[in-house]
């Protein structure tokens, strides 16, 4: 259930936000004091230092395969309709491992085999709708790559995509591209639609999904393969990754807690477009498409048509940020939203809810 798209161009995009702004009263009472610690203690995988800036020497993409093959298993998954492969990529020494979700879907069984051909079972600990990436565990110490920042990252930024040796190859699948756009959407078959991702140009095999993108500037993994596409022609030339900061934290969570953090704020919203942002004077934000009734947006005051920009005092540069800052905050705790409204400002604050028992709307997606 996700609301039509603002479309059109800078100068359609300002209509359809224009279309949208409803009018509405707020309370001025004084928002209370906001606890915004975290809920979750977190274990910490983005602590590992990213390789220097500008001075690696592990740009060339054999070396940079070379260098992540360590770190990657073939993941192979038993379902009803026989088998298929992807990508896993350790997390830690103690047996985790990140890939794509959609590779789940109907498994039976789940196997990953590394780089010494040693094949070991594995098993689900949790998913993620939102970013469409899942942790595994297994009986195997993993050995994690070295962890990067996408945040350099822009439109033309060159990278190597490296998955899984296929079964019977002896190295790694590798596929150098450039990063078509930093702020991707893109729908999944179940309707699903995954924002905020990196949009990789580049002709890789289908078993990169759950793969690396790894910045060829610095040789240090920047992205995470959510999902691959077809471009006109049939092939699989489209990838798009999870930015590693927010796979690291959906990681994380999933590893502390089982599951990610659910947390609901009764929005369905969508990124603002770079040409929406820009006519707005914005770094970014999220266009509210659909107000859920009685929810913690709805008892804020938030309507169709309001941008938010910020959660605790702090920017919200799109959905994805949106739905990580709640994660956050967490359920029961207090928080300030501001957002925008026929030019104004407004900050009420609201209680972060728990995802409702029942609820028809999709997990984590906020």
């Amino acid at each position: 259930m996700v609301a039509a798209g603002v479309v059109g161009g800078m100068v359609g995009s300002l209509l359809t936000v224009g279309s949208l702004q409803l009018a509405g009263t707020f309370d001025t009472t004084p928002a209370p004091e906001i606890d915004s610690r975290p809920v979750d203690v977190l274990t910490g995988f983005t602590t590992a230092a990213p390789t220097e800036r500008g001075g690696s020497d592990i740009t060339n993409a054999v070396d940079i395969a070379k260098q992540a093959e360590p770190a990657l298993q073939r993941l192979e998954v038993d379902t009803p309709l026989g088998r298929q492969t992807g990508t896993a990529i350790a997390l830690d020494t103690d047996g985790h491992y990140l890939t794509s979700a959609e590779l789940l879907g109907s498994a039976s069984a789940l196997w990953i085999t590394g780089s010494d051909g040693k094949r070991h079972k594995a098993d689900l600990l949790s998913s993620d709708s939102w970013t469409n990436l899942a942790v595994l565990k297994a009986d195997d110490p993993g050995r994690p790559p070295t962890w990067g920042d996408s945040a350099d990252l822009s439109a033309g930024s060159d990278v190597v995509v490296v998955g899984a040796a296929p079964e019977q190859a002896a190295s790694p699948s590798v596929a150098r591209g450039v990063i078509g756009t930093t702020k991707a959407s893109y729908t999944q078959d179940n309707g699903t639609a995954l924002q905020d991702l990196l949009r990789i140009d580049a002709n890789m095999l289908p078993g990169a999904r759950g793969g690396l993108l790894v910045d060829a500037s610095t040789g240090a993994v920047v992205g995470v393969i959510s999902t691959i596409g077809r471009d006109e022609s049939g092939d699989f030339r489209i990838g798009y990754a999870t930015p590693i900061e927010v796979a690291l934290d959906i990681a994380e969570r999933i590893v502390t807690t089982g599951r990610p953090t659910e947390a609901w704020l009764g929005i369905v919203g969508e990124s603002l477009t770079d040409d929406t942002a820009a006519a707005l004077n914005l770094p970014g934000g999220v266009l509210v498409q659909t107000v859920i009734a009685n929810s913690p947006a709805q008892l804020a005051g938030l309507a169709p048509g309001d941008v938010v920009v910020e959660m605790n005092g702090q920017p919200i540069l799109g959905m994805t940020p949106l739905v990580m800052k709640i994660r956050e905050i967490g359920p029961g705790r207090r928080a300030s939203i501001t957002f925008l409204r026929d030019g104004q400002q407004q900050a009420p604050a609201l209680t972060i809810l728990e995802d409702p028992s029942g609820s028809e709307w999709p997990a984590g997606v906020r």
